[in-house]
């Protein structure tokens, strides 16, 4: 596993106090031994060119962000068609009707994902939260991995119905 990633905000941190170093340093002819300020032009170009490279390396692109949530919906999908088809209906194209169809009848996730207080924090809060063996009718504890969690909880969004 690679080191955390930094938030913008401390790439932003950092580029500010290098500016502020730069601009307040002064160059030294080491032959003459003169000290001479740094050019403000030298060191608004060294400002752009750390920014650049932090925010590059530090910040995700949207292309990446768009590829990881498309990848977790996938994976989601593919997770909920395994665990969650005894109960609820993941897809309208899932290749077998749930076992327990109730009373009452669990959700579909279509359902869910439209409920009017259904957010993603919300799904991560009832996945989480679960009895191990709850009342009848009650979902129990899916025993779900931080990953797996994630992945379920893109996939349930994305069937939203965007207004």
């Amino acid at each position: 596993m690679g080191p955390e990633p930094r938030s913008l905000r401390a790439c932003i941190t950092v580029v500010e106090a290098a500016t502020e170093t730069a601009t307040g340093c002064e160059a030294r002819n080491t032959a003459l031994n003169v000290r001479r300020p740094i050019r403000s032009g030298l060191s608004a170009i060294f400002a752009a060119v750390l920014s650049s490279v932090l925010i590059s390396h530090l910040a995700p692109s949207a292309a990446a962000q768009h590829s990881s949530t498309v990848d977790r919906v996938a994976a989601g999908r593919a997770f909920a068609l395994v665990a969650c088809t005894g109960c609820h209906v993941v897809t309208p194209d899932q290749p077998f009707a749930p076992d327990f169809t109730g009373p009452p009848p669990p959700p579909d996730f279509r359902s869910i994902a439209n409920m009017p207080n259904t957010t993603a924090e919300s799904l991560r809060k009832f996945l989480t939260t679960r009895l191990t063996v709850p009342p009848h009718p009650q979902m129990a504890d899916p025993y779900l991995t931080r990953d797996q969690l994630e992945n379920v909880v893109a996939f349930i969004m994305s069937l939203r119905v965007r207004p």
